[in-house]
């Protein structure tokens, strides 16, 4: 009999071994450019030639033709938003900017432009399970990615890139503490 109990016990005891018994949950974007880590986005940012590169030539991780404007996640910004993120956010001075940027911001020109936003994190419980089923304590670490890639296109050729993100990934600790436990959702009681 002390034998069954002490397995029964065993799992709510030991903290690190009961990794399979504590939740998990992923937040990933979905749709869209089907971006599996900040490299496979990085991939296609280095296959675009600035100038050069037409936006209907480029490809997804599927070897499929990537229509970049049908896209779920991607935004497009207006004239007035562009200026607002080149000149008001940045040196403010019209002439220091890239000369994608300036074709954009001449208002005689037809020009698009694509923010594609892609992230995705995974949590994962940790610490003591015992205190986590009593709710008195739940530990977490949270790891993920996320990437930004902005594409200026004039004529169907992309004329400006820029990306930014997080290439070695992100990682959080996120700890919940309750001091009363199971008691402390009671209604009418203040946490």
């Amino acid at each position: 009999m002390r034998l069954l109990l002490a397995v029964l016990i065993l799992p709510f005891v030991v903290g690190c071994a009961t990794t399979r018994l504590m939740p998990r949950s992923d937040d990933v974007t979905i749709g869209g450019v089907d971006w599996k880590s900040y490299a496979d986005a990085h991939a296609l940012y280095d296959s675009v030639n600035v100038g050069t590169t037409k936006i209907d030539e480029l490809v997804g991780n599927d070897g499929k033709p990537l229509d970049i404007a049908t896209q779920k996640n991607v935004r497009t910004l207006s004239r007035p938003s562009l200026s607002a993120l080149f000149l008001e956010n940045g040196s403010g001075n019209f002439d220091s900017l890239p000369d994608g940027v300036k074709v954009c911001l001449r208002y005689n020109i037809e020009c698009s432009s694509y923010l594609i936003h892609q992230d995705s994190s995974k949590e994962v419980g940790v610490g003591s399970i015992a205190l986590r089923f009593l709710r008195f304590k739940e530990e977490s670490i949270i790891k993920g990615w996320y990437v930004d890639m902005l594409l200026l296109v004039v004529d169907g050729v992309i004329v400006y890139k820029h990306i930014e993100g997080t290439p070695n990934g992100t990682e959080r600790y996120k700890s919940n503490t309750n001091p009363l436990g199971p008691f402390g959702t009671i209604p009418g009681l203040k946490k």
